[in-house]
């Protein structure tokens, strides 16, 4: 059974089922494999978070720059050179730096958890995150353009419309008589060839014939 954290429940009505790239970013939830990965520490406004990225992705990104991923091989001041060049796409679009007194940690991620995953590219290696513990404000940086959109192509939320299909026979007094919220009972009929609808909507009562 797939697991949801409270803080990213918002983010599964804001961003579209098939995840959205905003700038240098790929957006989208969905659920992860579980694999082991790299942690590293992120700071917004002194406000701390954490960015989860995938061990092989990692690993490809030192081996390419350095030829090594062993972290106890590699200079701290080096280390956090080569992760501050993956991060930039991340770390530009959210305004936020990466934590120099912090050494990245493994981490797995967790089984059957839907999270927010971001993808982006450096230097054609691609990188896969999740964001941890994110800082108040981080990720409202990265997606408020998009807010924005879908705010303006939905402004309002959806409106639940009854409809009712079948027939009925009416006396042109009872037609007249119609008022907003009255109903009257149809016979559902298969082998109609008319089939006339009611639609209370929005304050104004409509019939129709299809």
């Amino acid at each position: 059974m797939l697991r949801i954290a409270n803080e990213e429940r918002p983010w599964v009505e804001i961003l579209p089922t098939q995840g959205a790239t905003i700038g240098e970013l790929t957006l989208s939830m969905q659920q992860y494999p579980v694999q082991q990965g790299t942690l590293f520490t992120i700071n917004y406004h002194n406000e701390l978070g954490r960015v989860w990225i995938a061990e092989q992705c990692w690993q490809r990104w030192c081996e390419g720059l350095i030829g090594t991923a062993n972290r106890s091989a590699i200079d701290p001041e080096l280390l956090y050179g080569i992760a501050e060049w993956g991060l930039a796409p991340l770390l530009q679009a959210s305004d936020a730096t990466l934590c120099q007194n912090e050494p990245p940690t493994s981490c797995s991620n967790l089984p059957h958890q839907l999270a927010l995953h971001i993808k982006w590219t450096v230097e054609e290696h691609e990188f896969h995150s999740i964001i941890f513990t994110w800082p108040t404000g981080f990720l409202r940086n990265i997606v408020g353009e998009l807010s924005a959109e879908r705010q303006q192509i939905y402004p309002a939320p959806p409106v639940v419309v009854p409809v009712y299909s079948g027939w009925c026979q009416l006396t042109l007094i009872e037609l007249e008589s119609i008022e907003i919220g009255m109903a009257f009972g149809f016979i559902a009929s298969a082998t109609s060839d008319s089939v006339f609808l009611l639609f209370n909507y929005l304050g104004e009562s409509t019939q129709g014939c299809c």
